[in-house]
């Protein structure tokens, strides 16, 4: 196609653009039927025609560029960012919880409920270019509104006046900037947790899941909570998405059935109730300003030494590199979105695998465990401060026929001062049918527990102890033993845990032989008294245990290893887990108690 030449300038007298096919048009489809989709002289027509749409009362130019149809007008953008800038904006639309739709043709387009274009990004010859076309727009409830600001080509701020994302003169793409949360006494936006350890950390037999839907802000991988169930595919770490207990995206390599994997874990339970007792203890709303974050790593039928850093046999080393690299990818998606981060504590959820070892061991193996992860995570993340445990107490030692020596031990590591914490009992809430695993509300519930636990640690500073005798005093056949009881009441519940023998408790002799009881009660508000039958006396050697039930042959609350003493905190602080389902965001609806550990004292 040749050009003409003009040597002189020259004046425009007629009204309106000097192209006549320019406009405006009301809309694209306007400007579609205006200009013919033709050839002149083996040049298209359309191709590189600029047009004027209206837009929010104000005129936007658009061309075509990268083809000729009628799908290929497009708006024309200025201030152009390279390819690697744009890399987070995708991210910063999902932590901003958008509630605009991703166009199903199109990775980089974006719409409100009107169909109105809210978000685009155009690829041009290989440099991408970021317009947001909206004066104001709604994402995740917060109403964002485009600004003239001396430091960014282009802006949106809250209606605090924080940057939501925006465009430097530089061209750099900067992502979220949050309010401070220094009233917490933590200096991070995004907190990590990590739930380790086996079949139980990683919800299995927990099906259907019960929480669907995120009530709160908290988050997970794109591959789901349990993560590893899609394999360790990049694009299952490759994007923070709601956390829930059903599956965001599925690895089309895995041939898993969905059954299997759909389950709820204690992940949901431990963040919805992180976030209602810091609402209701602390008058503390922060949905906006930080969120937490769940990966569940645990591996099935994994003793400690197998899940461990160095285990003896380092074919298992792949189980302890599944917390680095989440830890890893988080901290990276993390930094990319413009956010801080933080691993603040990791549960433990295990136990079955070992209850054949020795207590001893077991807690050698933890706290080494607990030393490598702390460690690990400062290299990785450059924190200053040691992530804490937080375990469960196993309660399945009597399917095998075997002594809670693993349940012991566990009580035992968390009263040390190795920053490791009791979380939840286990006898308290319902097994599946091979009385080793959880059903999905034992799940939550279980959950809901050790997410309280952390709150009352991290938030407040507290010690946060199991139930457990701390006191004890003996006059023949008469032993009173005192509990530390935060707040209120002890109490015998025969309810919530159908009644056991003695209440749970029993007496061993030197020779192991069961010495009877005749009663025990509550004497005082934190004491519980144990009379012996027969005017016999304790002597000194002898065993006072509570939980183990070694007659039992089974699990949970109804007839396995089981006791009835717990603390009515629910009452009397108003602690009462209101969790979120399918059907409502407040109606799972537990009442959180101390149900006191599986114990041991040798008087």
């Amino acid at each position: 196609m040749s050009s003409t030449e003009i040597a002189k300038g020259f004046k425009k007298l007629n009204p309106g653009p000097l192209d006549e096919w320019y406009g405006p048009y009301a809309n694209t489809a306007a400007a579609c039927a205006a200009i013919p989709n033709t050839e002149i002289s083996g040049s298209k027509f359309r191709l590189g025609k600029v047009v004027g749409v209206i837009t929010d009362s104000i005129i936007v130019d658009y061309a075509w560029k990268g083809g000729v149809l009628d799908a290929d007008l497009q708006p024309v953008f200025k201030g152009l960012i390279d390819e690697e800038t744009l890399a987070p904006i995708e991210k910063n639309i999902n932590t901003l919880k958008q509630t605009v739709t991703q166009a199903s043709d199109s990775p980089f387009e974006w719409s409100d409920e009107l169909g109105n274009i809210v978000l685009q990004i155009l690829a041009d010859g290989g440099v991408e270019a970021l317009k947001l076309l909206s004066k104001s727009i709604e994402i995740g409830g917060k109403t964002l509104i485009k600004t003239e600001n001396e430091d960014y080509l282009l802006s949106y701020e809250d209606t605090s006046g924080n940057i939501a994302f925006g465009v430097t003169k530089d061209k750099t793409l900067v992502g979220v900037r949050l309010p401070d949360v220094s009233a917490l006494g933590i200096n991070s936006t995004i907190y990590h947790i990590i739930v380790g350890g086996q079949s139980l950390s990683i919800g299995a037999y927990g099906s259907p899941p019960i929480t669907v839907n995120q009530k709160y802000n908290n988050i997970m991988f794109k591959g789901g909570v349990v993560t590893w169930f899609y394999g360790s595919s990049q694009e299952s770490l490759s994007a923070f998405v709601d956390h829930t207990e059903s599956p965001a995206y599925r690895d089309p390599d895995d041939d898993t059935a969905d059954g299997f994997r759909r389950r709820e874990t204690v992940a949901s339970g431990i963040g919805e109730m992180f976030i209602q007792s810091l609402s209701e203890e602390e008058n503390l709303e922060f949905e906006d300003d930080f969120r937490l974050m769940f990966t569940c790593t645990g591996e099935s039928n994994q003793d400690i030494d197998k899940l461990s850093k160095y285990p003896s046999d380092p074919a298992y080393a792949f189980n302890y590199e599944k917390n680095i690299t989440a830890i890893s990818k988080a901290f990276e998606l993390s930094k990319g979105l413009g956010l801080s981060y933080n691993v603040p504590a990791i549960v433990f959820i295990h136990g079955e695998a070992d209850l054949q070892n020795n207590g001893d061991y077991y807690i050698s193996k933890l706290k080494n465990l607990k030393r490598d992860f702390c460690a690990d995570v400062r290299a990785i993340t450059g924190q200053d401060n040691d992530p804490i445990m937080i375990i469960s107490q196993v309660a399945s030692h009597r399917v095998p026929d075997l002594y809670p020596n693993i349940a012991l031990a566990q009580l035992k590591a968390s009263l040390g001062s190795d920053g490791i914490y009791f979380g939840t009992t286990s006898y308290d809430t319902a097994y599946y049918a091979d009385n080793i695993h959880k059903v999905n509300t034992a799940y939550k519930q279980m959950g809901a527990s050790i997410g309280y636990a952390l709150k009352r640690i991290v938030v407040n500073g507290d010690k946060w102890e199991a139930l457990h005798g701390i006191a004890f005093r003996v006059q023949k056949d008469l032993v009173e033993i005192d509990y530390n009881v935060i707040k209120g009441k002890l109490e015998f519940d025969t309810t919530l845990v159908t009644e056991a023998a003695d209440k749970g408790f029993a007496v061993y002799n030197l020779f192991g032989g069961k010495v009877p009881i005749e009663s025990v009660t509550i004497k005082r508000l934190k004491t519980i008294s144990i009379r012996l039958s027969g005017g016999v006396s304790f002597e000194k050697g002898w065993k006072i245990t509570y939980g183990m039930t070694l007659e039992s042959s089974t699990s949970g609350p109804i007839d396995g290893a089981r006791g009835n003493l717990r603390d009515n905190l629910s009452e009397a602080m108003n602690v009462i887990y209101k969790g979120s389902t399918a059907t409502g965001t407040d109606n799972f609806v537990y009442p959180l108690y101390r149900w006191a550990a599986i114990q041991e004292h040798t008087i």
